[in-house]
C-alpha cells in the first residue's frame, strides 16, 4: 500500500497496543454528506482568518446567515468562501457524486483502516476495538479503555455529554470593541478586492486585536484543545466562572489572558458580555439541536447508491479495503453493520475493482474510471 518509504516508516515504529474505533461505513458516509461549514473561515496567504461577532450582532442571526452545508469541496485554499456562494454551500445537506468521491478517495478521511492496519500489523501487540456508538455516554467505555491501556480515568463530564453537535458552532469569537473591524466587515467587499488588499486589511485587524479584549465562546470539548495549545495560560484564560446560567456545554475564554484583570475590572463591559453570552449559549445550543433534524439518513445514501452503478462500485471497492482488518480478525462486527450489509446486497451483480498493493497501480485503476484527479 502507499509507497516504500511509508512502509519503512511503519516498520520502524515500536510495538504498541492500539485502539480501533469503527462504524458502519454507510453511517460514516451519511455523516460526511451533511458536513456543515462556516464559510467565513478561510485561508488567505496561507493563514486562517476566523470569523467573529460583536455585541451588536446576535449569535442567532450570525448562524442563521452563515452556517451552511457543503455541496462540494475544493483544493483552492486561497479562494474566498462566502456563505452566498451557492455552488459551494446550501441551507440543507445534499448528496452528489462529487461529494461522495471526495470522502472516499481522500486518504486523510475515514475509509483507510484496512490500509493503515496492513502497514501496522507487525507493530501491534493488542488491538481494542470499539464502535463509535460506545462513546455516547461513554463512562463505561472510558473505564474499559483505561484498564486496557493503563491510563488514569476520571469522571469528566466530557465523557457523559454529547458535544459533537456543537462542532461547527464553536469556538465563536466575540469582539468586545464594537468599533474594531472584524471578519464580516472585511468579508463583504472581498470578492471585489485583490488578495493583497484583503491581506492588508487583515493585518491591520490583527494588529488591533492584540490590544483588544476578545472572548471565545467554546464547547467543553474545545476546552481540551485550548489547553493543549495554551498550556500555562489555561488558569488565567478561562473565565467561565463569571458567566452564571450559560448552557452547560459551554466555556468562556479570553483570547489574550494578560487582559484578564483589565476585563474583569470593567464592570460595564463584563455585564454586557455576561448578558450577550448567556443568550448566545442557549441560542446556539437550540440552533444545533434544530440542525440535527435536517440531517440525512442512511436510507438516503442507500437510495442514492442504488441508482448509481459507478459510484456504488467505487464505494464497494473502498469499503472492501477499509474493512479488511475487521474481516480478518473480527468479522462478527461487520455482521452488525446493518446498513453496510444492505449495501452489499445492492452490489451482488456489480463488477468489482480490485485494489493492488502498488500505489502506482491503484492510481492507474482509478484513472480507468476517471477518478485519478480526485485522488488526494
Amino acid at each position: 500500500m502507499l509507497d516504500d518509504d511509508v512502509a519503512k516508516f511503519y516498520a520502524l515504529l515500536p510495538q504498541k497496543d492500539a485502539l480501533l474505533v469503527t462504524r458502519d461505513p454507510i453511517s460514516a458516509l451519511k455523516a460526511m454528506c451533511h458536513v456543515q461549514n462556516r464559510p467565513q473561515f478561510m485561508l488567505l496567504g496561507g493563514e486562517l482568518f476566523g470569523a467573529g461577532v460583536n455585541f451588536s450582532i446576535s449569535a442567532k442571526d450570525y448562524f442563521d446567515k452563515n452556517l451552511k452545508y457543503t455541496n462540494k469541496f475544493t483544493n483552492d485554499k486561497y479562494k474566498p468562501k462566502v456563505a452566498s456562494d451557492k455552488e459551494l454551500f446550501s441551507d440543507l445537506p445534499s448528496i452528489n457524486d462529487e461529494k461522495i468521491k471526495w470522502w472516499l478517495l481522500d486518504r486523510a478521511q475515514s475509509f483507510h483502516d484496512g490500509q493503515v492496519f496492513a502497514l501496522l500489523k507487525e507493530r501491534l501487540l493488542r488491538v481494542k476495538i470499539k464502535l463509535t456508538s460506545d462513546f455516547v455516554n461513554a463512562k463505561e467505555t472510558m473505564r474499559d479503555l483505561s484498564e486496557f491501556f493503563g491510563f488514569d480515568y476520571n469522571e469528566s463530564p466530557l465523557f457523559c455529554e454529547r458535544v459533537s453537535d456543537l462542532k461547527y458552532f464553536t469556538p465563536l469569537k466575540i469582539y468586545t470593541n464594537e468599533n474594531m473591524p472584524f471578519f464580516d466587515e472585511i468579508n463583504e467587499p472581498l470578492s471585489n478586492s485583490t488578495e493583497i488588499d484583503a491581506q492588508e486589511r487583515m493585518r491591520i485587524s490583527k494588529e488591533q486585536a492584540k490590544s483588544s479584549i476578545i472572548l471565545h465562546l467554546s464547547s467543553i470539548f474545545d476546552k481540551r484543545v485550548y489547553i493543549s495549545k495554551n498550556r500555562g495560560k489555561i488558569a488565567s484564560g478561562e473565565i467561565t466562572e463569571y458567566f452564571d446560567g450559560i448552557e452547560k456545554h459551554f466555556v468562556v475564554f479570553l483570547e489574550n489572558p494578560t487582559l484578564r484583570t483589565q476585563f474583569l475590572a470593567n464592570q460595564t463591559l463584563l455585564n454586557k458580555a455576561q448578558k450577550y453570552i448567556l443568550l448566545a449559549s442557549h441560542d446556539i445550543y437550540k440552533k444545533a439541536q434544530n440542525e440535527k433534524t435536517k440531517h440525512l439518513k442512511e436510507s438516503d445514501i442507500l437510495d442514492f447508491l442504488a441508482k448509481n452503478t459507478e459510484l456504488r462500485v467505487l464505494c464497494a471497492t473502498v469499503f472492501n479495503v477499509h474493512l479488511s482488518f475487521l474481516r480478518e480478525y473480527k468479522p462478527e462486527i461487520i455482521e452488525t453493520f446493518k446498513h453496510y450489509n444492505h449495501f452489499a446486497k445492492l452490489c451482488v451483480n456489480d463488477e468489482q475493482i480490485e485494489f493492488c498493493d502498488e500505489y502506482k497501480t491503484e492510481r492507474e485503476k482509478m484513472s480507468k474510471i476517471g477518478l485519478d484527479k480526485l485522488w488526494l
